[in-house]
């Protein structure tokens, strides 16, 4: 599935296990509780691309929160404002499906689990992590 484009979608709860994901861009994606572990010994890959391009894959500013990537080569892997907290919480959000069908999912999340990650990953920064899940007015965080 290298260079598949997922930004702006939704990919909740979905398995990504042993997957080949150089160039992947799930930018901007609701990826809460999605598995990208290693599967059978095979790692998942969320690396650049080996062409001349290098494209690195990416969940710039996506929702990770409660993903696993436990074993999955995280090595250029762009996760510049990508959300992977709070710890642990619950995910309620209603999809629509076929023909307009409202789809509701609902789950507890674990904490975010990051694989190998290595000086080329670039990681969220602290301070702009902080800010987003600052307390709000309406008391709502960004999902």
């Amino acid at each position: 599935m290298n260079f598949a484009k997922f930004a702006d979608g939704a990919v909740v709860l979905a398995v990504f296990d042993g997957a080949q994901l150089s160039a992947v861009d799930f930018s901007r994606a609701s990826m809460v509780g999605a598995s990208f572990q290693e599967n059978g010994g095979t790692a998942t890959q969320l690396t650049p691309s080996s062409d001349v391009t290098h494209t690195p894959a990416s969940v710039y500013q996506a929702d990770i929160r409660g993903a696993n990537f436990s074993g999955a080569n995280m090595d250029g892997l762009d996760m510049r404002e990508a959300t992977p907290f709070p710890p642990a919480a619950e995910f309620e959000q209603i999809f629509k499906g076929y023909q307009g069908q409202q789809v509701e999912v609902a789950f507890k999340f674990a904490a975010t689990v990051l694989g190998n990650t290595t000086s080329g990953t670039t990681c969220p920064d602290a301070a702009e992590v902080r800010a987003a899940w600052a307390p709000r007015p309406e008391g709502r965080h960004p999902v």
